[in-house]
């Protein structure tokens, strides 16, 4: 299934088809996200010679020009129409970075695979579940803003799988022989559900999803089954691996 993905949406600087200097891709969508961004709270500028620092002039330092600056980088967020879940996203000078969790977008959850059940001998694809579901998002929280899909580039998605046990005692026991087989001493990220093996180009995450589900998510989903969710989730080891262009 998919998980988490991110995204950058180039909207550089060129010539229109009218000679104009203005963005040749996505403006709208720039635009808007820029309007949303509440740039004296959230903005802070990236400086070769200073480093990074805060700043409550953000509005007039987005259209000047500095010879000492190498990137305005605004911060932003938002909340989608039907679930307590927060989209954050990163505005450059010619770009938009955005990331989120497909499934939590459409169901609420990440508990369920980002998949079609409706045809159980011919699921749908992850690549076409990938591609459909990152489509659906943008017309759905955009209106329908025009994107021009050849200039946004996904930057990581996270692959995930849920091994099922009968048990919440099943899929513990399972996760300690994992850590006994495998984990290092060394390995600072561990923590007592879940195992993380991390290299310069490999991160997988390996962990009981009920224990993650309850602390940060079970809160905020509206549900008449949430108690069926957080049954299912405790018996549910999660298999998670970040994928960016790099590591694939």
């Amino acid at each position: 299934m998919i998980d988490t993905i991110k995204l950058a949406i180039h909207a550089p600087y060129g010539y229109d088809s009218t000679g104009t200097y203005t963005r040749v891709y996505n403006r709208m969508f720039y635009d808007m996200l820029l309007a949303n961004c509440n740039q004296r709270v959230n903005g802070f500028i990236l400086n070769s010679r200073t480093g990074v620092y805060q700043t409550d002039t953000m509005f007039q330092m987005k259209k000047t020009e500095y010879e000492n600056y190498e990137l305005l980088v605004l911060n932003g967020s938002m909340k989608t129409p039907s679930y307590s879940y927060n989209i954050h996203y990163r505005i450059f000078d010619e770009r938009v970075e955005i990331e989120f969790s497909l499934p939590k977008y459409f169901y609420g959850t990440n508990i369920f695979e980002m998949r079609s059940h409706s045809n159980r001998a011919n699921p749908i694809q992850i690549y076409d579940a990938l591609m459909l579901g990152t489509k659906i998002f943008f017309e759905e929280m955009f209106f329908n803003v025009r994107m021009d899909w050849g200039a946004i580039e996904i930057l990581r998605w996270d692959y995930c799988y849920n091994q099922v046990f009968d048990t919440k005692k099943q899929s513990l026991e399972a996760l300690k022989y994992i850590k006994l087989k495998h984990q290092s001493k060394g390995d600072k990220l561990s923590f007592e559900t879940g195992f993380v093996e991390l290299t310069k180009s490999n991160y997988l995450k390996i962990y009981h999803k009920g224990e993650e589900f309850i602390k940060h998510d079970m809160y905020k989903v509206d549900s008449p089954n949430i108690e069926k969710y957080a049954e299912i989730s405790q018996r549910i080891l999660r298999y998670e691996k970040k994928m960016t262009p790099k590591n694939v």
